[in-house]
Protein backbone atom coordinates (compact mmCIF):
# COMPACT_ATOMS: atom_id res chain seq x y z
CA UNK A 1 0.00 0.00 0.00
CA UNK A 2 1.66 3.24 -0.86
CA UNK A 3 1.81 5.52 1.84
CA UNK A 4 -1.07 8.30 2.27
CA UNK A 5 0.81 11.30 1.27
CA UNK A 6 1.71 9.91 -2.03
CA UNK A 7 -2.43 9.72 -2.22
CA UNK A 8 -3.08 13.33 -1.43
CA UNK A 9 0.09 14.15 -3.94
CA UNK A 10 -1.86 12.72 -6.80
CA UNK A 11 -4.95 14.19 -5.70
CA UNK A 12 -3.68 17.50 -6.07
CA UNK A 13 -2.32 17.02 -9.33
CA UNK A 14 -5.36 15.30 -10.70
CA UNK A 15 -7.26 18.68 -9.23
CA UNK A 16 -4.65 21.00 -10.70
CA UNK A 17 -5.11 19.34 -14.07
CA UNK A 18 -8.51 19.80 -14.22
CA UNK A 19 -8.39 23.39 -13.17
CA UNK A 20 -5.64 23.98 -16.45
CA UNK A 21 -8.12 22.24 -18.47
CA UNK A 22 -10.94 24.41 -17.60
CA UNK A 23 -9.10 27.69 -18.12
CA UNK A 24 -8.41 26.71 -21.06
CA UNK A 25 -11.30 25.34 -22.46
CA UNK A 26 -12.43 28.80 -21.12
CA UNK A 27 -9.90 30.85 -23.14
CA UNK A 28 -10.73 29.01 -26.39
CA UNK A 29 -14.80 29.09 -25.98
CA UNK A 30 -13.88 32.92 -25.53
CA UNK A 31 -11.60 32.76 -28.51
CA UNK A 32 -14.02 31.54 -30.65
CA UNK A 33 -16.70 34.03 -29.54
CA UNK A 34 -14.49 36.61 -30.05
CA UNK A 35 -13.25 35.21 -33.42
CA UNK A 36 -17.00 34.59 -34.13
CA UNK A 37 -18.26 38.29 -33.63
CA UNK A 38 -15.65 39.52 -35.63
CA UNK A 39 -16.45 37.39 -38.53
CA UNK A 40 -19.87 38.13 -38.67
CA UNK A 41 -18.73 42.09 -38.71
CA UNK A 42 -15.99 41.50 -41.20
CA UNK A 43 -18.82 39.84 -43.40
CA UNK A 44 -21.62 42.36 -42.77
CA UNK A 45 -18.36 45.20 -43.96
CA UNK A 46 -17.53 43.42 -47.15
CA UNK A 47 -21.13 42.81 -48.18
CA UNK A 48 -22.24 46.75 -47.57
CA UNK A 49 -19.14 48.99 -47.94
CA UNK A 50 -19.48 52.44 -46.46
CA UNK A 51 -21.16 54.81 -48.86
CA UNK A 52 -19.26 57.82 -49.65
CA UNK A 53 -19.78 60.90 -47.62
CA UNK A 54 -22.04 63.65 -48.67
CA UNK A 55 -20.60 66.23 -49.63
CA UNK A 56 -21.09 68.93 -46.62
CA UNK A 57 -23.22 71.86 -48.03
CA UNK A 58 -21.35 74.97 -46.96
CA UNK A 59 -22.48 76.65 -43.88
CA UNK A 60 -25.48 79.01 -44.42
CA UNK A 61 -24.34 82.40 -43.60
CA UNK A 62 -25.52 83.98 -40.94
CA UNK A 63 -28.43 86.70 -42.28
CA UNK A 64 -27.27 90.35 -42.60
CA UNK A 65 -28.73 93.08 -41.17
CA UNK A 66 -31.51 94.04 -43.63
CA UNK A 67 -30.15 97.58 -45.27
CA UNK A 68 -32.84 100.26 -45.80
CA UNK A 69 -34.03 100.95 -49.03
CA UNK A 70 -33.00 103.76 -51.04
CA UNK A 71 -34.78 104.59 -53.85
CA UNK A 72 -32.85 104.55 -57.50
CA UNK A 73 -32.89 108.25 -58.62
CA UNK A 74 -36.16 108.69 -60.83
CA UNK A 75 -34.76 108.35 -64.97
CA UNK A 76 -35.69 111.01 -67.22
CA UNK A 77 -38.60 109.63 -69.45
CA UNK A 78 -37.46 110.11 -73.07
CA UNK A 79 -41.12 111.43 -75.19
CA UNK A 80 -43.22 108.28 -76.68
CA UNK A 81 -42.14 108.48 -80.51
CA UNK A 82 -45.21 110.40 -82.16
CA UNK A 83 -47.64 108.07 -83.61
CA UNK A 84 -48.37 108.18 -87.35
CA UNK A 85 -51.68 109.11 -88.68
CA UNK A 86 -53.71 107.04 -90.79
CA UNK A 87 -53.59 108.86 -94.49
CA UNK A 88 -57.48 109.95 -93.57
CA UNK A 89 -56.27 111.85 -90.73
CA UNK A 90 -53.32 113.75 -92.05
CA UNK A 91 -55.86 115.00 -94.81
CA UNK A 92 -58.10 116.70 -92.16
CA UNK A 93 -54.99 118.02 -90.36
CA UNK A 94 -52.72 119.34 -93.54
CA UNK A 95 -49.58 120.85 -92.19
CA UNK A 96 -49.37 125.05 -92.23
CA UNK A 97 -47.52 124.40 -95.62
CA UNK A 98 -50.43 123.15 -97.40
CA UNK A 99 -53.15 124.61 -95.39
CA UNK A 100 -51.52 128.19 -95.32
CA UNK A 101 -50.94 130.54 -92.05
CA UNK A 102 -53.61 132.92 -90.82
CA UNK A 103 -52.71 135.68 -93.47
CA UNK A 104 -51.79 133.15 -96.44
CA UNK A 105 -54.08 133.56 -99.62
CA UNK A 106 -54.34 130.67 -102.46
CA UNK A 107 -54.32 131.82 -106.30
CA UNK A 108 -55.67 128.82 -108.86
CA UNK A 109 -56.96 129.42 -112.30
CA UNK A 110 -60.04 127.67 -113.36
CA UNK A 111 -60.56 125.90 -116.53
CA UNK A 112 -61.87 129.18 -118.23
CA UNK A 113 -58.37 130.81 -117.48
CA UNK A 114 -60.25 133.03 -114.64
CA UNK A 115 -57.98 133.60 -111.99
CA UNK A 116 -59.41 133.13 -108.27
CA UNK A 117 -57.65 134.26 -104.74
CA UNK A 118 -58.95 132.63 -101.37
CA UNK A 119 -57.81 132.27 -97.82
CA UNK A 120 -58.42 128.70 -97.46
CA UNK A 121 -57.05 125.65 -99.23
CA UNK A 122 -60.27 123.66 -98.54
CA UNK A 123 -62.10 126.39 -100.97
CA UNK A 124 -60.33 125.31 -103.95
CA UNK A 125 -62.11 122.57 -106.06
CA UNK A 126 -59.48 119.59 -105.71
CA UNK A 127 -59.32 119.32 -109.62
CA UNK A 128 -57.45 122.60 -109.03
CA UNK A 129 -55.22 121.74 -106.03
CA UNK A 130 -52.38 120.66 -108.20
CA UNK A 131 -51.75 124.16 -109.49
CA UNK A 132 -52.05 126.58 -107.00
CA UNK A 133 -49.55 129.29 -105.68
CA UNK A 134 -49.32 130.03 -101.67
CA UNK A 135 -48.73 133.98 -101.21
CA UNK A 136 -47.35 134.23 -97.85
CA UNK A 137 -46.42 137.02 -95.56
CA UNK A 138 -43.22 138.40 -95.35
CA UNK A 139 -40.74 137.57 -92.14
CA UNK A 140 -40.92 139.19 -89.11
CA UNK A 141 -38.13 141.36 -89.82
CA UNK A 142 -39.90 142.84 -92.60
CA UNK A 143 -43.40 143.82 -91.24
CA UNK A 144 -42.86 147.12 -91.91
CA UNK A 145 -44.22 149.19 -95.20
CA UNK A 146 -42.83 152.80 -96.01
CA UNK A 147 -45.60 155.08 -96.45
CA UNK A 148 -45.90 159.24 -97.60
CA UNK A 149 -47.08 161.51 -94.69
CA UNK A 150 -48.52 164.61 -96.54
CA UNK A 151 -50.49 167.40 -94.63
CA UNK A 152 -50.87 164.91 -91.81
CA UNK A 153 -52.30 162.01 -94.23
CA UNK A 154 -50.52 158.79 -94.89
CA UNK A 155 -50.05 157.99 -98.88
CA UNK A 156 -49.80 153.76 -98.22
CA UNK A 157 -48.33 151.63 -101.65
CA UNK A 158 -51.22 149.10 -102.28
CA UNK A 159 -50.70 145.90 -104.94
CA UNK A 160 -54.75 145.42 -106.31
CA UNK A 161 -55.15 141.97 -108.21
CA UNK A 162 -58.32 141.24 -110.00
CA UNK A 163 -58.54 138.31 -113.04
CA UNK A 164 -54.74 137.85 -113.22
CA UNK A 165 -54.39 141.48 -113.61
CA UNK A 166 -51.91 143.43 -110.52
CA UNK A 167 -52.19 146.81 -110.21
CA UNK A 168 -49.62 149.26 -108.05
CA UNK A 169 -51.49 152.07 -106.51
CA UNK A 170 -51.81 154.80 -103.70
CA UNK A 171 -54.31 154.67 -101.50
CA UNK A 172 -55.17 157.01 -98.72
CA UNK A 173 -55.08 155.11 -94.94
CA UNK A 174 -58.67 156.51 -93.71
CA UNK A 175 -60.04 155.05 -90.91
CA UNK A 176 -63.40 156.63 -91.11
CA UNK A 177 -64.08 154.56 -93.98
CA UNK A 178 -65.58 151.49 -93.38
CA UNK A 179 -64.94 150.14 -97.06
CA UNK A 180 -61.97 150.60 -99.35
CA UNK A 181 -62.60 152.97 -102.09
CA UNK A 182 -60.92 152.77 -105.92
CA UNK A 183 -61.58 155.90 -108.67
CA UNK A 184 -62.68 155.35 -112.09
CA UNK A 185 -59.56 154.80 -113.27
CA UNK A 186 -58.22 152.68 -111.02
CA UNK A 187 -60.89 150.22 -112.00
CA UNK A 188 -60.24 150.42 -115.81
CA UNK A 189 -56.73 149.59 -114.71
CA UNK A 190 -57.52 146.81 -113.13
CA UNK A 191 -59.86 145.80 -116.32
CA UNK A 192 -62.86 145.46 -113.99
CA UNK A 193 -65.90 143.97 -115.75
CA UNK A 194 -68.72 146.25 -115.48
CA UNK A 195 -71.24 144.32 -115.83
CA UNK A 196 -70.22 142.24 -113.02
CA UNK A 197 -70.62 145.18 -110.24
CA UNK A 198 -73.58 146.17 -109.10
CA UNK A 199 -74.86 149.48 -107.40
CA UNK A 200 -74.51 150.72 -103.79
CA UNK A 201 -73.42 153.73 -101.19
CA UNK A 202 -70.81 155.06 -99.84
CA UNK A 203 -70.35 157.10 -96.62
CA UNK A 204 -67.61 159.65 -97.05
CA UNK A 205 -65.45 161.22 -94.33
CA UNK A 206 -67.33 164.36 -94.07
CA UNK A 207 -70.10 162.09 -93.43
CA UNK A 208 -71.97 162.72 -97.40
CA UNK A 209 -73.20 159.34 -99.85
CA UNK A 210 -72.35 158.99 -103.08
CA UNK A 211 -73.47 156.62 -105.41
CA UNK A 212 -70.77 153.62 -106.36
CA UNK A 213 -70.57 150.64 -108.00
CA UNK A 214 -69.19 147.40 -106.08
CA UNK A 215 -66.53 144.90 -107.17
CA UNK A 216 -65.09 141.89 -105.82
CA UNK A 217 -61.48 141.95 -106.26
CA UNK A 218 -58.88 139.13 -105.68
CA UNK A 219 -56.78 140.35 -103.25
CA UNK A 220 -55.23 143.47 -102.06
CA UNK A 221 -51.95 143.42 -100.63
CA UNK A 222 -49.81 146.71 -98.37
CA UNK A 223 -46.52 145.53 -97.70
CA UNK A 224 -46.21 141.89 -95.48
CA UNK A 225 -50.30 141.82 -95.16
CA UNK A 226 -52.62 140.12 -97.75
CA UNK A 227 -56.44 139.85 -98.34
CA UNK A 228 -58.12 137.87 -100.70
CA UNK A 229 -61.56 138.80 -102.02
CA UNK A 230 -62.19 141.86 -100.80
CA UNK A 231 -65.17 144.52 -101.74
CA UNK A 232 -64.16 147.85 -102.77
CA UNK A 233 -66.18 150.56 -104.02
CA UNK A 234 -65.46 152.40 -107.13
CA UNK A 235 -66.24 156.36 -106.57
CA UNK A 236 -66.68 158.52 -109.06
CA UNK A 237 -64.42 161.16 -108.03
CA UNK A 238 -64.46 164.70 -109.02
CA UNK A 239 -61.89 167.11 -109.14
CA UNK A 240 -58.23 166.22 -108.02
CA UNK A 241 -57.63 163.29 -105.92
CA UNK A 242 -54.32 164.66 -104.17
CA UNK A 243 -52.17 162.19 -105.60
CA UNK A 244 -54.07 159.07 -104.64
CA UNK A 245 -56.17 156.38 -106.54
CA UNK A 246 -58.76 155.84 -103.48
CA UNK A 247 -59.09 155.04 -99.83
CA UNK A 248 -57.71 152.52 -97.92
CA UNK A 249 -60.74 151.58 -95.35
CA UNK A 250 -61.67 149.46 -92.77
CA UNK A 251 -62.30 146.67 -94.32
CA UNK A 252 -58.92 145.70 -94.92
CA UNK A 253 -57.21 147.64 -91.75
CA UNK A 254 -59.49 145.84 -88.79
CA UNK A 255 -57.84 142.37 -89.53
CA UNK A 256 -54.43 143.60 -88.51
CA UNK A 257 -52.49 145.48 -85.87
CA UNK A 258 -50.15 148.48 -86.97
CA UNK A 259 -48.46 151.35 -85.66
CA UNK A 260 -47.91 154.46 -88.04
CA UNK A 261 -44.35 155.97 -87.23
CA UNK A 262 -44.87 159.40 -88.64
CA UNK A 263 -41.33 160.42 -88.31
CA UNK A 264 -39.96 157.29 -89.98
CA UNK A 265 -42.90 157.41 -92.60
CA UNK A 266 -43.21 153.63 -92.17
CA UNK A 267 -46.29 151.51 -91.00
CA UNK A 268 -45.67 148.77 -88.18
CA UNK A 269 -47.61 145.63 -88.54
CA UNK A 270 -47.72 143.23 -85.28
Amino acid sequence: MNPPGGLRRRSDHNNGLSLKAACIALLAAALILFLAVNFQVIIAYVSSPPSAAAPSSPATPPPRAQEAAVPAPAQPQSPAPPREQPVAAQAQTAPDSEKGGKHDFFQYTDENGVVHFVDDRDMIPPRYRDNIIVHRESPAADQTTRVTILNNQVLVPVTLMNGGRTVQATLLLDTGASATGISEDLAARLNIDWSSTRPGTSQLADGREVPVRVAQLDAVSVGPKTKPSVRVCIIPYQGARKGNDGLLGMDFLRDYHYQIDVAGETIRWH
